[in-house]
């Protein structure tokens, strides 16, 4: 037994340590760039869904190599919704100070016409004078003639501390074209007497993450798949664990509003995975055709409940994605190639992501990279090909050859006594 035991450990460290090929000759496929980088340069490529495809461990068995087989540092980024926020100095009309218990400043904004349409959070206001506490009522104008309460807030300076000072007040995003603004003097004396300079308002400019289309093909619907009170469609992408974020449908009707629910798979014969669902509707001025889904599979089921309704004519049926990037610096300036599908490959560890901040990663130039082709310097033994099986099995002999021992032990103790 302790023999065989033996037998075990030493052949599978030697299959997992065997086969000291060249890193580039562990993988399968690979995508030459069609540009070289010069040595130093930052870049990105745009992952295209064979790697998602056929990548065992993503992005674990992801490299880029050059000729000489050096490894270029990258890491993996996604593109996400963003929200700017830009300064605006509106129009201030009917300046006036009010007397009486609570002396106050009151005025209006007009936001310029450019900005109309923005939507805003936060008002920022500069006053004369130092050393207070002075509260702030903002209000939203109505076309009416009413007002709408939207926050309260203080203005604060204290000269003795240089911390101790704000200037702005933020309030729950609006689409006012007009606000009316009251500031009191301050809490600290209600006799001061002060004027207000300037204000400017902070526009909110969102940007939505970029988007990629997912090509897709309609296949035939089986009738298991379906019911006679649901529409139903299924889609091929064509890869494995390709992402697909958003589904859009081109439906005719002028009034309508149903449910949606999406699933997915990535082999004809399992059942389907739940990835998300929404509604879709077009009504008299509001029109959304739109949902919003995680669904990493080849094939896309979305179905559409029409109950007792007619069923909607859907013309079109669009799959988009947010786009992934493999965000890479140079390591030299040798032809390179992006190579996936590898065996026996460990997670790389880079400071690249630590050197380049998300945001100036998605303005790095884009390199196109050619189609797949297998790897002509692929040299996978079976021991790398099995060397996790082969690792599980010495862990399990460790363990009963650690038991056998404490069992022969304890056997010699007991005739010992």
């Amino acid at each position: 037994m302790k023999k065989l035991l033996i037998g075990l450990l030493a052949a599978a460290a030697f299959c997992a340590h065997s086969g000291a090929d060249e890193m580039a000759a562990r993988f399968e496929l690979c995508r030459p760039l069609e540009s070289q980088p010069g040595k130093g340069t930052a870049g990105r490529l745009r992952l295209p869904g064979d790697v998602f495809d056929q990548t065992r461990n993503f992005p674990a068995d992801l490299r880029i190599l050059d000729q000489a087989g050096t490894q270029w540092p990258f890491f993996i980024t996604t593109p996400v919704d963003r929200t700017l926020s830009e300064k605006r100095v509106p129009q201030m009309l009917n300046k006036a100070f009010v007397g009486g218990r609570e002396p106050h400043w009151e005025f209006d904004l007009l936001l310029p016409e450019k900005d109309r349409l923005a939507v805003h959070n936060r008002l920022e206001i500069s006053t004369g004078g130092y050393d207070f506490v002075r509260r702030v009522e903002i209000f939203r104008d109505a076309e009416n003639g009413t007002r709408a309460h939207l926050a309260s807030g203080y203005l604060i300076c204290f000269p003795e501390n240089r911390a101790a000072r704000n200037q702005t007040v933020s309030y729950p995003d609006s689409d006012a074209v007009r606000l009316h603004v009251q500031v009191y003097t301050s809490a600290k004396n209600a006799a001061e007497t002060f004027d207000v300079h300037s204000a400017a308002v902070y526009c909110l400019n969102k940007i939505p993450a970029e988007r990629e289309p997912v090509a897709a093909v309609r296949c035939p619907v089986a009738a298991k798949e379906t019911d006679e009170r649901t529409q139903t469609f299924i889609l091929d992408t064509g890869f494995k664990n390709r992402p697909v974020e958003f589904i859009t449908f081109d439906a005719a009707g002028t009034s309508f509003v149903r449910c949606v629910s999406v699933s997915g798979r990535n082999a004809e014969n399992e059942p389907w995975q739940s990835a998300g669902g929404g509604e879709i509707h077009r009504l008299e001025k509001d029109t959304e055709l739109t949902i919003r889904v995680q669904a990493a599979y080849r094939w896309i089921k979305t179905d559409i409940r029409k109950d007792d309704n007619l069923p909607l004519e859907i013309r079109e049926i669009r799959l988009e994605a947010i786009p992934r990037y493999l965000v890479f610096e140079a390591a030299s300036e040798r032809p390179a190639r992006f190579c996936f599908r590898g065996w026996d490959i460990p997670a790389p560890g880079y400071d690249l992501r630590r050197r380049i901040p998300e945001t100036d990663a998605l303005m790095l130039p884009l390199f196109a990279t050619g189609p797949a082709e297998p790897n002509k310097g692929t040299q996978v033994s079976c021991f790398r090909k099995y060397s996790k099986m082969l690792g599980g099995v010495a862990v399990g002999a460790v363990s009963l050859l650690t038991v056998w021992i404490i069992i022969s032990m304890m056997r010699r103790q007991q005739n010992t006594d």
